[in-house]
């Protein structure tokens, strides 16, 4: 029982220890603030990156081949053409496909439709439904062909030059929008490559932060560790209180910039995609889980860091 409870002094003891650790020294708001930054920067750069990809997904001329079929075409063509892009989906060698699928006119003629309702243009709609409908239009029947977001170009290219070599459909008949689509994916690298430098040197600037707040609280307490050591403590006694002092930091750390993501997100990011019609932006509740892990381990790890690497050594007394 004495041990027990002997135990349980001690733990409160150490976590109130850790608990004074953070106003010892003014150095810990600034530890708490560099890690603050690296998360938000974090946590930003990985938003915007999903949020390019997911309305990368939304547009849909973007990531489609479009093979367009002559309207002289019967069931039996149609379907063969359809074949072969289905072996050059199966293919592991290309490996660029994720579905494909077959528009008829009628087809067609509901996504013009939908397309020009939605632009608010219904004007030529109007016009053009006087003339024609589902079964008597304009449009021809076509294969739309979906490849993976962010493919190497190399391999679009491939894509469509194995397209065209299929029999009954010529280079003229293929449509795409590499352009763009080369164009985005180069932002979202230059993002992604942009957002993991800074956030690797704002790391290392963070654990060095910590490492100087427990340097300062330890030479504050020298007297006091160098009395504890004779006296017969552990290093683990010791080195405890500054542990837990690290892990507050990184807690501490993690609750203020999950409250500044949350702000980025509804009043930076969301504003900026909406005003400049980037795209659509969701709720933050669907980046919440991953944020507030991402977050917290970021802080526990920083602070285990910092306090691993800074007793080690101070605790040769």
């Amino acid at each position: 029982m004495k041990k027990i409870v002997s135990a349980i002094s001690t733990f409160f003891y150490q976590l109130g220890q850790g608990f004074l650790g953070l106003f010892r020294s003014g150095m810990s708001i600034s530890s708490i603030l560099a890690l603050v930054c690296c998360m938000v920067v974090l946590g930003t750069f990985y938003i915007l990156i999903d949020l390019i990809e997911v309305n990368f997904r939304q547009i849909d001329d973007m990531n489609v081949i479009e093979v367009t079929l002559s309207n002289t075409y019967d069931e039996d063509k149609i379907s063969a053409i359809g074949e072969e892009i289905g072996k050059l989906q199966d293919d592991e060698t290309l490996g660029v496909i994720e579905s494909y699928e077959y528009l008829s006119k009628a087809d067609n003629w509901q996504r013009f439709i939908a397309w020009n309702d939605s632009d608010g243009d219904d004007g030529a709609t109007g016009i053009l439904s006087e003339y024609f409908d589902e079964t008597n239009n304009p449009l021809s029947p076509s294969y739309r062909i979906k490849f993976a977001s962010f493919t190497n170009k190399d391999k679009l290219y491939e894509l469509k030059y194995r397209i065209g070599n299929i029999d009954g459909v010529s280079p003229d008949d293929i449509s795409e929008n590499f352009t763009l689509y080369e164009k985005v994916t180069n932002v979202k690298n230059a993002i992604t490559i942009t957002g993991v430098w800074i956030m690797a040197i704002l790391f290392i600037v963070t654990v060095l932060f910590i490492i100087n707040t427990l340097k300062l609280g330890i030479k504050s307490r020298s007297n006091e560790i160098m009395f504890m050591r004779y006296c017969g403590a552990t290093g683990a006694f010791i080195s405890t209180p500054f542990v837990v002092e690290g892990l507050l930091i990184g807690l501490i750390s993690a609750a203020i910039a999950l409250g500044l993501q949350y702000y980025v997100y509804n009043y930076i990011l969301a504003d900026i995609f909406t005003e400049y019609s980037i795209g659509t932006v969701g709720t933050f509740d669907a980046y919440l889980p991953f944020v507030t892990t991402a977050f917290v381990v970021i802080g526990l790890v920083a602070g285990v860091i910092g306090s691993s690497m800074c007793i080690k050594k101070y605790l040769k007394v």
